[in-house]
C-alpha cells in the first residue's frame, strides 16, 4: 500500500512476506544444510558468510517448553561441570515499562537447551530443584558475559527466592577479559579484529574465535511465539559461544604462565570486585577530588542510576552521550562565564558530580573552591570522555538503561512507539493517541487529542472541499511537537521502535549502540 522496497522492511516484515511467498521452483534444502560446513543454502533473508556459525548440528538444539522436557534437562543437567548461559527478553527501551525474562538458554559442548520461561514458569518445583542442581550450584561453572542483567531478570524465576551470583559458581567473561587485559596484557589469537567489533561480547567473540556474531535479533520480540529459526539459532550461538571463548582465554593463558585457575576461582567467589579505597582528602562522598592521580579501585561496580552529573561548558556531546545510556546529566551553558562556573562550583548539590575539561578547570583551579566532587577530564573525544566517565566511576550500563532518557532536555518522562506507528506519521500524518501505558485521557484537560475532524480545537483549521487536507502535527500528551523531520530516510530497516519524550518532542532510536560504544560498561549482550 506504501509502496516500500522490500529491501528497506524490517526482518520480521520480511519474514512476515515470505510466508505468504509463492516459491519460483526452488528446492526446499534439508533442515541440517543450514550446519554443514559445504552447504550454501541460507535461512531466508540471512547471509551467514563473515559470522560465526554454530559448531554443532540443529538436531541438538532443544527448545524446553513442557513439563516432560523440563524433567529430561533436570536428569542430564547433574552431569556437566561447565555451562554457556545467556538470557533473552523483550527490550522495551523504555525503563518505566516491566519486562520479563522471556528465554534461558544454557550450551554445553554437545548440546544447547533453550528454556521458554513463559510456559514452564508454572512447574515452581521443578524450577526449585532445577536451581539446585544446577543454577545455585557452585560445583557448575556458569560462563557469561555481562551477566550482571541476566542475574537481575533471573532473580523473577520461581527458584524459591535462590541467590544467583559470586557464590552460585558464575563466571563474567567481561570481567575476566578486563582483569587478563590489564595485569597480564593477555593477547588473543585475532587481536587484529578488535577495533572493528567495538568494546562488547562481539569484539571478544571475534578477537578469540576469528568471526564476530551476526546481532540482527538482538533486539526481536522474544515474547513472541513460536520463535523464528533465525531466533533460534542467534539464541543457541549466543549461549554457546562463550564456551569456545573461554576455551581460547583458557589455553592462551596456560601459555603464558598466568594462573588462570586461580584467578577463575577468585573472580567466581568475589565477583571480581575489590573493596573501595578512601582518599585521604575525601569528605565522605568517594568521589576523587580534583588533582588527584587517576585511580579506577575507588568505586564498586554501580548502576546508572547511582551518579548524577552536571557537564560544564563545552561538554555537549559527552552529556547527550551519558544521557543516552540513561544517567542523569545536566549541561551548563556554553556562555557561562568563569566567575559563574565557580559561583556554581560553590552551590552544587550535593548528591551532583561536576565534569570538566581540564582546559576549563586549569583557567580556574586557583579559584576553585575546596570541593571533591569535581572530576576533570582530559580527553577530546566524546566516546573517550564518556568511556573514561565510565571506567572512573565503575558504572555498569545495561540494555534496560538505554534511551531512559531524553538525549535533548535529559527528562525521564518518555514513551514508545513502533516503527509502524511512525512510518504512518512520516507518510500521512494520521494523528495517533499516544498517551502513556496505563494512564487514561481526560476529557477536560486534552481534548485537543480529539480525533474528530469536526472538533473546534486548536488544530482544526477549515479548508475548501478542492483543497488538499491539512495534516495535523503528531504531539505528546503534553503537547509537544514530536520532532519528525529529525528521522532520516537512511534509517536501517533494522530499527522497529522509537524513543519520543513528552516533554520536549524529541525522538531518538538504537543502532546497535550497545555493543558498539559501550564496550566493557555494558552489563548485557
Amino acid at each position: 500500500f506504501y509502496q516500500i522496497p522490500f529491501d528497506e522492511l524490517s526482518a520480521v516484515a520480511q519474514d512476515s512476506i515470505s510466508v505468504y511467498s509463492e516459491p519460483e521452483d526452488v528446492d526446499t534444502p534439508p533442515v541440517d544444510a543450514w550446519w554443514n560446513e559445504k552447504s550454501t543454502t541460507f535461512l531466508p533473508h540471512e547471509d551467514p558468510r563473515g559470522y560465526l556459525q554454530l559448531s554443532i548440528p540443529r538436531s541438538k538444539v532443544h527448545m524446553i517448553d513442557s513439563e516432560s522436557q523440563f524433567e529430561a534437562l533436570i536428569e542430564s543437567a547433574d552431569g556437566h561441570k561447565i555451562i554457556g548461559l545467556d538470557c533473552e527478553w523483550k527490550p522495551t527501551m523504555v525503563g518505566k515499562i516491566f519486562t520479563s525474562l522471556s528465554l534461558l538458554q544454557l550450551a554445553t559442548r554437545d548440546n544447547v537447551y533453550l528454556l521458554d520461561v513463559p510456559r514452564l514458569t508454572k512447574y515452581s518445583h521443578l524450577w526449585m530443584e532445577f536451581t539446585s542442581v544446577c543454577l545455585a550450584n557452585p560445583q557448575v561453572m556458569k560462563i557469561g558475559f555481562g551477566l550482571s542483567s541476566d542475574l537481575k531478570m533471573m532473580a523473577s524465576l520461581p527458584c524459591g527466592g535462590a541467590q544467583f551470583g559470586s557464590k552460585g559458581g558464575y563466571l563474567d567473561l567481561m570481567v575476566l577479559w578486563t582483569r587478563l587485559a590489564k595485569d597480564y596484557n593477555l593477547d588473543l589469537p585475532y587481536k587484529e579484529l578488535g577495533e572493528e567489533y567495538g568494546n562488547g561480547l562481539n569484539r571478544l567473540v571475534a578477537m578469540c574465535l576469528g568471526q564476530p556474531l551476526n546481532k540482527t535479533e538482538q533486539f526481536s520480540n522474544w515474547d513472541s511465539r513460536p520463535l523464528r529459526e533465525t531466533q533460534i539459532i542467534y539464541a543457541a550461538l549466543d549461549a554457546y559461544c562463550l564456551l569456545d571463548v573461554y576455551s581460547t582465554i583458557y589455553k592462551k593463558s596456560l601459555e603464558r604462565d598466568i594462573p588462570i585457575d586461580d584467578i577463575v576461582v577468585e573472580l567466581m567467589t568475589s565477583s571480581g570486585t575489590k573493596k573501595p579505597k578512601k582518599s585521604k582528602n575525601s569528605k565522605g562522598t568517594g568521589i576523587q577530588p580534583v588533582g588527584k592521580p587517576y585511580n579506577s579501585e575507588l568505586f564498586q561496580p554501580a548502576s546508572v542510576r547511582s551518579f548524577k552529573f552536571v557537564c560544564g561548558s563545552g561538554m555537549g556531546r559527552v552529556a547527550y552521550k551519558l544521557r543516552r545510556c540513561g544517567i542523569d546529566t545536566d549541561l551548563l551553558p556554553n556562555t557561562m562565564t568563569h566567575q559563574e562556573l565557580i559561583s556554581c562550583m560553590h552551590n552544587l548539590e550535593d548528591n551532583k558530580i561536576l565534569l570538566l575539561k581540564s582546559t576549563v578547570y586549569n583557567a580556574i583551579k586557583d579559584q576553585c573552591p575546596s570541593i571533591d566532587r569535581v572530576y576533570v577530564i582530559n580527553s577530546k573525544n566524546p566516546n573517550t570522555q564518556m568511556t573514561e566517565v565510565l571506567t572512573y566511576f565503575n558504572i555498569i550500563v545495561t540494555k534496560e538503561d538505554l534511551l531512559t532518557r531524553c538525549q535533548l532536555c535529559n527528562s525521564s518522562d518518555l514513551f514508545a512507539a513502533t516503527d509502524t506507528e511512525v512510518g504512518l506519521q512520516l507518510n500521512a500524518q494520521i494523528p495517533l493517541n499516544l498517551m502513556p501505558a496505563g494512564e487514561e485521557d481526560d476529557e477536560e484537560e486534552f481534548d485537543s487529542w480529539s480525533c474528530d475532524p469536526y472538533y473546534e480545537d486548536e488544530y482544526y483549521n477549515p479548508t475548501p472541499p478542492s483543497a488538499p487536507p491539512v495534516p495535523r502535527q503528531w504531539c505528546t500528551y503534553k503537547n509537544k511537537v514530536i520532532n519528525l523531520k529529525k528521522i532520516p530516510d537512511t534509517i536501517p530497516s533494522t530499527v522497529t521502535q522509537f524513543i519520543i519524550c513528552n516533554d520536549c518532542g524529541d525522538i531518538c532510536w538504537d543502532e546497535e549502540y550497545f555493543d558498539n560504544i559501550l564496550g566493557t560498561h555494558a552489563g548485557s549482550h
